[in-house]
This record gives C-alpha cells, sequence and structure tokens, in this order.
C-alpha cells in the first residue's frame, strides 16, 4: 500500500484533469506506478493564490507512460471533492 500526494496547480504546464487523469515527468513514474490500485489525496499549493489546500482524493486504476514525449499519466477514478470545514491561518 502506497500514500501518494498528487500536486495540482491551475496553472499546470500538464493537460491535468483531476477527475480523470494526472501527468507527471518521466522521473515520478516509478512513485506513481507504486500507488496504482490505491488511493490519493490531491493538494493545491498553498503558496499560489486562493489555493484550496487538499481538495479531493482519487483511486489511481493506472499508470501509463507516453511513447510520444517525457510525460507519463496516471489514470484515476471515484473523485469525491473534500469538504473540510477548517480554515487556513496565513
Amino acid at each position: 500500500m502506497a500514500f501518494g500526494v498528487f500536486i495540482h496547480r491551475t496553472d499546470s504546464i500538464y493537460d491535468d484533469v483531476p477527475s480523470e487523469r494526472y501527468q507527471f515527468p518521466k522521473q515520478y513514474l516509478s512513485r506513481a506506478q507504486q500507488c496504482e490500485g490505491d488511493w490519493i489525496i490531491y493538494l493545491e499549493p498553498t503558496k499560489v493564490r486562493n489555493t484550496k489546500g487538499y481538495f479531493a482524493v482519487a483511486k489511481v486504476t493506472s499508470v501509463r507512460w507516453s511513447m510520444t514525449g517525457q510525460i507519463s499519466s496516471a489514470m484515476v477514478s471515484l473523485y469525491p471533492e473534500l469538504r473540510i470545514g477548517c480554515s487556513t491561518v496565513a
């Protein structure tokens, strides 16, 4: 069982759709493969303005290496958004 945190930014250079796929560079492929079949949590960095921090969970259904370049994809399912009733202290 792996514990994964996928960091997502709305201004990312990757073609992420958090409810479907998460893309990342090849250097993280083996780490993402360890999460296959397990749950991950999504995090928006708090350094970025107007972010949510931890905002959703997903189950990693498969991890694929792109044949076209340096990008891997983790396919995800079961994407419930988190509803946490706490605030962040600045």
